[in-house]
C-alpha cells in the first residue's frame, strides 16, 4: 500500500531509459487506483494530456474533444 500513498517524483536516468522498451509512454496523472486482491488485478485510471508513444492503441482520442 506505501506504493499507492508515495508522491509522485520526477524519472531518473534509468526509468527513462526503460521508455524505449515500455508499451505506452504518456504524460498525466493518476486519479485512482483500485485493487481486486481475489483475482489480484489493479485498475489504474489516467487522466492523459499527451500520448507520446504506444506500440497498441491502448489510449484513443475521443472525437468530438481530441482529448485522450
Amino acid at each position: 500500500m506505501a506504493l499507492a500513498e508515495a508522491m509522485c517524483r520526477p524519472c531518473d536516468n534509468m526509468e527513462l531509459m526503460a521508455i524505449c522498451s515500455s508499451d505506452f509512454v504518456v504524460k498525466g496523472s493518476i486519479r485512482n487506483v483500485s485493487h481486486d486482491s481475489e483475482n489480484h488485478v489493479s485498475q489504474v485510471d489516467v487522466s492523459v494530456q499527451k500520448v507520446y508513444r504506444q506500440k497498441n492503441q491502448i489510449f484513443q482520442q475521443e472525437e468530438g474533444s481530441g482529448e485522450w
